[in-house]
């Protein structure tokens, strides 16, 4: 089993050449080449095409490639959701979930996907934190692998402020949240964007190489 370590993430603007050319140099675990909130509306489509162009191109060593698209309901999804399925990225990260329905539907949008292509899930809806558990076993089912906490938006969400004692607190019970999901871990992870992102990683996924737990920091 090949299990990799996620003690950093780094997400970057598909829609910026730069930054994906320097990306390949970095020293990180995790590259998410975002096509949602980093990205301008007029340059949607630019950074779909770049994205692809990248996972074509390759270069990135032993770095995880995962592509972030727009969230299902947007102009962009089904395109997105197209051409990254085509691209066969190490993981596909969707925004905006709120349920095990949700999660079907993206991985039945990324059916034919290469088989090593995971599906990473974005937790920053109020709807989806009591749904952890059922929504974390559909790893066995679907190629969900990984939760990618969002806690800037899930506290917009929430309109709460995100101060020390709320950092501590969101800390503090993802842990619980995984057990009560049977889930295998979750790490906390730093980005360029969000320094506040929780990963965690199916222990029995059945598709790919990147099941089992994931490196803590």
């Amino acid at each position: 089993m090949d299990l990799r370590p996620r003690r950093s993430v780094l997400y970057l603007p598909a829609s910026n050449p730069k930054a994906l050319a320097k990306a390949r140099t970095l020293a990180t675990d995790v590259l998410v080449l975002d096509l949602e909130d980093a990205v301008a509306p007029e340059s949607k489509v630019e950074a779909r095409a770049a994205a692809v162009a990248a996972i074509a191109e390759g270069g990135f060593g032993w770095r995880e490639v995962v592509i972030r698209v727009n969230a299902c309901g947007t102009e962009w999804a089904e395109d997105d959701l197209a051409a990254v399925a085509k691209a066969g990225p190490d993981a596909v990260l969707v925004p905006k979930v709120s349920n095990a329905d949700d999660v079907r539907a993206y991985d039945a949008a990324i059916a034919d996907a290469p088989a090593r292509t995971r599906l990473w899930i974005m937790v920053e809806t109020c709807a989806l934190i009591p749904r952890l558990g059922e929504v974390a076993a559909l790893a066995s089912s679907t190629r969900l692998a990984a939760f990618a906490m969002g806690t800037n938006d899930l506290a917009k969400e929430m309109r709460a402020s995100f101060g020390p004692v709320a950092r501590r607190s969101c800390r503090s019970s993802a842990p619980r949240s995984a057990r009560r999901g049977r889930t295998a871990c979750w790490c906390s992870t730093g980005s360029a964007t969000n320094s506040r992102t929780w990963t965690w990683s199916a222990p029995n996924a059945n598709r790919g190489s990147n099941s089992g737990l994931t490196a803590s920091v």
